[in-house]
């Protein structure tokens, strides 16, 4: 298995023009309480909406099978989340000059990662305008 840990995260930020304020961000989310989501406000406004670690698995019987149909559920539950976001958010940041994206950032223990993304997270990032960017140690 070459991934130890994986994150995603949603993003919202420009280059000029400062952060997001809550009022035009973190404020519109709708975040339940069984969501398994993170509003963060430092040290810049985003939303953890997904961790997994290898290390959750090492006493599976087959920890890489057991990792990557825990991985799948836990996307398909963020794409879930997303899907309730509403949809004048995105497109209203976006015209403000900010950038959206989901952020996947990872720590990988070879020089290969193999990661699927189900179609219903690609459909509500589809939805939403929001960029999916991949970012792993080398």
């Amino acid at each position: 298995m070459a991934i130890e840990h994986l994150s995603a995260t949603l993003q919202v930020w420009r280059y000029t023009g400062g952060k997001p304020k809550p009022a035009e961000f973190l404020d519109q989310l709708v975040v339940d309480t069984n969501d398994n989501v993170k509003k963060r406000k430092t040290p810049s406004p985003r939303v953890d909406v997904m961790f997994i670690e290898r290390s959750e698995f090492t006493s599976d019987e087959e920890p890489s099978e057991s990792f990557a149909a825990e991985l799948e559920t836990r996307l398909t539950e963020a794409a879930g989340w997303l899907n309730k976001q509403p949809t004048s958010l995105f497109k209203s940041l976006r015209k403000s000059g900010f950038n959206t994206r989901l952020l996947f950032t990872g720590w990988i223990d070879c020089d290969q990662m193999d990661l699927d993304l189900p179609p219903a997270l690609l459909k509500a990032c589809g939805k939403h305008g929001l960029k999916i960017s991949i970012i792993t140690n080398d």
